[in-house]
């Protein structure tokens, strides 16, 4: 929408975002998420170039679609559940593919709709656990994806190569002591 948007969680435990035009005036604080259990990390948005596509949660992972306003405000859809039962501290990673669907990973696994219009439905076909920690998603062409994982010793990555082929062998990225914690700019 020509914004620059930026969204944070306050010492109140709630999740605000602002807006500005320039980079320089910025909006009032907007509060959207109104759950103080969720943790610093388990919240992660991706901006699809019309959508913000969000996941977040604390013992239960949910998805939200927003549509962003040139006069900085977000319709958002309603709260969708991705998945139940994880840690309260699992951090979550989102993204979406290059037909639009969202993906979201936590606590070893990843998680794909089969909608692309703000609902959430698991497409059980393409449901995998990576094992080791949170898998780093990356959109490829033609609705693939490519998931990045560490087990701590090594980084490993799958792709998503369609509902023919499915998920492919999994491909060995580095091998020397690797930090869990993978890094990765959107």
């Amino acid at each position: 929408a020509g914004r620059f948007w930026i969204f944070y969680r306050l010492a109140d435990g709630y999740w605000y975002f602002r807006s500005s035009a320039d980079g320089t005036t910025w909006s009032g604080a907007t509060k959207f998420i109104s759950y103080y259990t969720i943790f610093m990390g388990c919240f992660e948005p991706w901006f699809d170039g019309t959508y913000f596509h969000i996941a977040y949660g604390d013992y239960t992972c949910w998805y939200r679609r927003g549509l962003p306003a040139g006069d900085g405000t977000i319709t958002w859809d309603a709260e969708q559940t991705v998945y139940a039962g994880a840690s309260a501290s699992d951090a979550v990673w989102i993204a979406c593919d290059s037909s639009g669907y969202p993906w979201v990973s936590r606590k070893g696994w990843v998680y794909k709709s089969s909608k692309k219009d703000g609902t959430w439905t698991t497409d059980a076909s393409v449901t995998k656990y990576f094992g080791g920690s949170m898998p780093f998603l990356i959109p490829l062409t033609s609705g693939k994806m490519y998931g990045i994982y560490s087990n701590g010793y090594s980084a490993s990555a799958y792709e998503w190569k369609g509902a023919g082929p499915g998920w492919g062998s999994q491909e060995g990225l580095i091998t020397n002591d690797v930090n869990s914690n993978i890094v990765t700019g959107k």
